[in-house]
């Protein structure tokens, strides 16, 4: 569980076992066969060694409480995505896919503070106002580095689909209605935004999602105080 608590360190951990050094089978997608790949032994060491790194540092201004929620939003996303997981997804693959579904915007957190500062202000979608700040949204920028790492291609796929309407994979689909659903309960730094159809939810029955949401998140309904 402490592993999927963190973006950061399951991104590490996920591109080191399918990095050319270890990967001598397919592409690695899910936290738990990456964890077997690597053995626990490295991935302790790895997490001991990824702040040193500085994967897990956190700029010391006064948007720290934005990438708080950031964060607390990858991971309540991550669970409700393996929660609502139907038949035919894998909810280990959807977990990993749910938190990690913003590392581009992680990364605009973490490397351009200012820019990061407008969307927080400027009470727009974050693709429309990223899209002429940057030329590219953070999902796009998500998907590069999710290709750069060697992350199968549904997970590359769930990475830079979910804020469009129209996914193009179930996985997908299910990470951008997981993303949704916690933002509608107000995790997150992201506005809200209406919910698909009953015919977009790839089979979800929304009300009772959002009854599993509730459940699932107690734990992080509540921000964490410093």
């Amino acid at each position: 569980l402490a592993l999927a608590e963190d973006e950061s360190l399951a991104s590490l951990v996920l591109h080191t076992a399918t990095s050319a050094a270890v990967n001598w089978g397919p592409s690695i997608g899910d936290l738990r066969t990456a964890v077997v790949r690597l053995g626990l032994r490295f991935v302790g060491a790895t997490a001991l060694a990824a702040p040193g790194l500085g994967l897990l540092d956190v700029p010391a201004d006064d948007l720290w409480p934005a990438r708080e929620s950031l964060h607390r939003h990858a991971v309540c996303t991550g669970l409700v995505a393996q929660a609502l997981a139907p038949a035919g997804i894998d909810p280990d693959l959807a977990l990993s896919a749910g938190l990690l579904h913003n590392i581009g915007l992680n990364l605009i957190a973490s490397y351009a503070p200012a820019e990061f500062g407008y969307l927080l202000e400027c009470g727009e979608q974050f693709w429309e106002a990223e899209d002429w700040i940057f030329g590219f949204s953070h999902a796009d920028l998500g998907s590069r580095l999710a290709t750069h790492w060697s992350y199968p291609a549904d997970l590359v796929i769930a990475i830079g689909d979910h804020d469009i309407p129209e996914p193009r994979t179930p996985l997908a689909r299910l990470v951008r209605i997981a993303d949704l659903l916690v933002r509608e309960i107000g995790i997150g730094v992201e506005p809200r935004q209406a919910l698909p159809s009953c015919e977009e939810a790839c089979g979800i029955d929304l009300e009772h999602a959002l009854e599993i949401v509730h459940t699932v998140l107690i734990p992080y309904e509540q921000p964490k105080t410093p």
